[in-house]
């Protein structure tokens, strides 16, 4: 049976535990700091290494016991500075059952990992960059991101570092974004209008919700604002001078599955967090259903090869 594998991108800044998070560190300036006497390439025989320590010596679990995992193998590039690990791991914690082709019941014990395996990619750029990235293969929504996050966090606690807002934040290229946009109709826009908090008046709601169903927009262009005041008036609504939020659901149908991205609409009309999904492309997959190691790499390479692109 054929799964849909997705891979998430996502990005870390790096900061002095217990500082502003604004304060951050250059990735080169964490490297010198975390590992001086190392004379060759930092991120290689430093890091690196000590995240393949962490989860290759013994089993590694998230903080709060949910998720863990093994590693099965591991790829330091040191020229362009990434770390490609494959991990047996999955859910922990739980008493769960596994129940064979014939209908027998096993039942697994809560210190038991269950799960199948997993590809990741740490990526730190060069240069003078201050933004690091995580590429984290997973199966339909079903994620361990959280593994790979806690992993990071825990190689720089080692340090005195973590990351900013102790997480790793969801992104995204310029150019996947656009397609989406261009690709997707709205499924629908809800509009929520508050009172102002200065605003004193009886017998008056806090705030009103509405909701526009399959807004028109233009061809190959994304939703503005003006089309949702004109969907407004058309149906005798008026919401100027009160204070507004605006949530866009898009939609996009593909061959083999069906995506909804919902995003906050800025002043401008500019979707604020709208994240496509990365489908990888069946040639990375095995018969089991696995990323293929190798396939992965060469998937990823493209990634970064975009990124390099929109940030230089």
């Amino acid at each position: 049976m054929a799964h849909n594998l997705f891979l998430s991108m996502n990005t870390f800044k790096i900061k002095r535990k217990n500082t502003s998070n604004s304060e951050t560190y250059k990735l080169n300036d964490f490297l010198s700091i975390a590992y001086p006497d190392i004379n060759g390439n930092k991120f290689t025989e430093g890091f690196a290494q000590d995240l393949i320590n962490l989860i290759d010596k013994e089993r590694f679990v998230t903080k709060d016991n949910t998720q863990g995992a093994m590693l099965e193998k591991q790829k330091i590039d040191p020229s362009n500075r990434t770390l490609d690990l494959l991990i047996d791991g999955g859910t922990t914690g739980l008493r769960q059952f596994i129940i064979d082709e014939d209908g027998l019941k096993k039942i697994s014990s809560d210190k038991d990992i269950i799960g199948p395996k997993w590809f990741a990619r740490i990526w730190f750029p060069g240069g003078s960059s201050d933004t690091g990235y995580l590429f984290a293969q997973q199966y339909g929504g079903s994620s361990i991101k959280k593994l790979w996050q806690d992993l990071i966090i825990e190689g720089l606690n080692k340090y005195g570092f973590t990351t900013v807002g102790k997480r790793v934040h969801p992104t995204t290229t310029e150019k996947r974004l656009k397609k989406f946009l261009k690709e997707s109709t709205i499924k629908d826009v809800i509009i929520v209008s508050k009172q102002s908090t200065h605003q004193i008046s009886e017998a008056d709601a806090v705030k009103a919700t509405i909701k526009l169903g399959r807004i028109s927009k233009k061809k190959n262009e994304p939703l503005e604002l003006a089309d949702i005041q004109i969907a407004l008036a058309n149906h005798g609504f008026h919401i100027e001078n009160r204070e507004y939020d605006i949530n866009a659901t898009y939609e996009n149908k593909y061959i083999d599955y069906k995506e909804e991205r919902t995003s906050k609409l800025d002043a401008s009309g500019e979707t604020t967090n709208l994240i496509p999904s990365i489908k990888i492309y069946q040639s990375c997959i095995d018969i089991d259903n696995y990323p293929i190691f190798e396939k992965m790499q060469e998937f990823i390479n493209s990634e970064m090869i975009e990124i390099q692109k929109e940030i230089s």
